[in-house]
Order: C-alpha cells, then sequence, then structure tokens
C-alpha cells in the first residue's frame, strides 16, 4: 500500500541510519483493525478499542466541532522487555490515504505508552487522531521499537 511506504521506521537516538540488511526488523504480517500482530520473540501488538469522538474543548491547539477517532494500543512483550518510552504511533485515513494530525484534548483521554515492561508484559495506551465523521478507510501504524517491523493494522471505520 502506498501509505506503508510513507511510514517507515522511525529514527532513534543511537541507532545507525544505515542499518544493515542482517538487522533490519523481519516483516510483519499485517492484521485487521480487530486483529493482532504476533512477531517470532512472541511480542503481540493488537488494537483494544476504537471510539469516535468529536472535540469540544476550547483554546489554543483545540478545534472545536472536529471528529476524531481515540485508539487504544495494547503492546505485550516477548521473550524481552520493551522499552515503550521509544513506541511511535501513525494514523492514516481516507482515499488516498493520507497521514491525518494527532489530537491532544482532554476529552480524548490520550495516554502515550511510556516505561519499560518485561518480557511477558503487557501495557495499553490511547491516541487519538483527527479522522473525519462518517465511514473511512483507516490505517495505523505501531512502531514499537529498532529491532521490530511496524505493525499495520488497516479495515473500515464506521
Amino acid at each position: 500500500m502506498p501509505g506503508d511506504r510513507a511510514v517507515g521506521k522511525a529514527r532513534r537516538p543511537g541507532a545507525s541510519s544505515a542499518t544493515a540488511p542482517e538487522q533490519q526488523p523481519s516483516a510483519a504480517t499485517p492484521a485487521t483493525l480487530t486483529g493482532s500482530v504476533v512477531y517470532p520473540d512472541g511480542t503481540r501488538v493488537r488494537i483494544v478499542q476504537i471510539a469516535r469522538g468529536a472535540q469540544t474543548a476550547q483554546g489554543p491547539g483545540a478545534f472545536p466541532g472536529q471528529a476524531f477517532a481515540a485508539v487504544e494500543v495494547e503492546v505485550t512483550a516477548g521473550n524481552q522487555p520493551i522499552d515503550l518510552n521509544r513506541v511511535v504511533v501513525t494514523a492514516l485515513a481516507g482515499t488516498p490515504q493520507v497521514v491525518v494530525a494527532p489530537v491532544y484534548v482532554p476529552e480524548a483521554e490520550t495516554a502515550d505508552f511510556t516505561g519499560r515492561i518485561a518480557a511477558g508484559a503487557k501495557k495499553a495506551a490511547r491516541y487519538a487522531y483527527a479522522v473525519p465523521k462518517g465511514p473511512t478507510s483507516l490505517r495505523l501504524v505501531v512502531d514499537i521499537d529498532a529491532t521490530h517491523a511496524n505493525a499495520v493494522f488497516s479495515g473500515p471505520l464506521a
């Protein structure tokens, strides 16, 4: 999909910008919005919930009436701990798919990933994006770290 090429791996401090082919993350099988992406090391990423809403907040950075989709994402660490402070979640919507802006207003109840999780542990975070009202297609790209390929979720959003 064109949107997948538009969302590459995030650059992370301390990581080489010219990663050797044998160090590239292995590809992950894309999932539907209700599915899971599971990696060979047992790490799992899934969408727990998607909720629609509209901004009501007033003030700087707020757009009252603008629709959003709030997405709860869960990461379960496989056989190694994961530093969740480096997770990058990107949303694309529409046809053609374009990157949509994140929404950080109180009514979206967002909470980014933070901290570390031990092997076998899981943690969820909530992100919101300015997705237009009405049916649309949504693609969510979750880049958890430099060693795992991006987890890609896509499907229709009512």
